[in-house]
Parts: C-alpha cells; structure tokens; sequence
C-alpha cells in the first residue's frame, strides 16, 4: 500500500528523496499516518494488532486523496 502511494507520489512529483527517511517524507507531504504501525508492518520487529492496521489503511487512503487534490 505504501508502495502504490509511493508511485502515485512520483507521477504528481511530491516523491521521496532518497536521503529522506519515511517520517520526514510524511511530514513534508503533511500526511497524518502512523510512520511507526508502516515499521513494525514493514520491517516485522513487533505484533501490529488488526485495529492498528485497520487505521493505517484508512490514514493511507485519507492521504492519497489529499494527495491528489494538492
């Protein structure tokens, strides 16, 4: 999911730089998503819990449509 956000960022050029970490990519585009619940999804350090994944989901889908209209 994140992926997909992150090509739909490319093609409106608000991508990720490369020196850029997920949070600051994040703040920089004002999205209000959990950068911690995509790290322990990504990298599987911790249990993410059903509801915690739930809300990603949804703060993800919030920022794609802000995304779209900036």
């Amino acid at each position: 999911m994140v992926f997909n956000f992150e090509r739909k960022a490319v093609m409106l050029g608000k991508e990720r730089y490369p020196f850029e970490t997920i949070e600051e990519w994040f703040e920089r585009l004002d999205v209000e998503a959990s950068s911690a619940v995509y790290q322990m999804i990504r990298y599987g350090d911790k249990h993410v819990d059903e509801q915690e994944i739930h809300i990603f989901i949804q703060q993800i889908k919030a920022a794609e449509k802000v995304l779209n209209h900036k």
